[in-house]
């Protein structure tokens, strides 16, 4: 189940990466949960693959071949700011 990798990632503050719109990424996953719209989204911070490094949100049922890396995050980013994104319930978080 893919939340519950994701959520073993964030607990354990490993980057994972997937595939997203016929992309790979590889990110910083911060949080798992629904949005305001009801979609269930992670919101991680991409590192550079993809669109580039930066924020980013992925809609849970986009993305697909998941794995966890053995590489580790320290921390949350230092801009990290969760109340701002509008996550109406978390399943897990940083």
């Amino acid at each position: 189940m893919v939340h519950t990798g994701i959520c073993e990632a964030i607990r354990a503050k490993k980057i994972i990466s997937f595939v997203y719109n016929g992309k790979i990424r590889t990110v910083e996953p911060h949080l798992y949960g629904y949005d305001a719209d009801g979609d269930l989204s992670l919101y991680a911070w991409q590192l550079q693959t993809g669109s580039g490094e930066g924020w980013r949100q992925f809609h849970a049922s986009n993305i697909s071949g998941m794995s966890i890396t053995e590489r580790n995050f320290l921390q949350p980013r230092i801009d990290w700011k969760p109340y701002k994104i509008g996550v109406s319930r978390v399943l897990c978080s940083l």
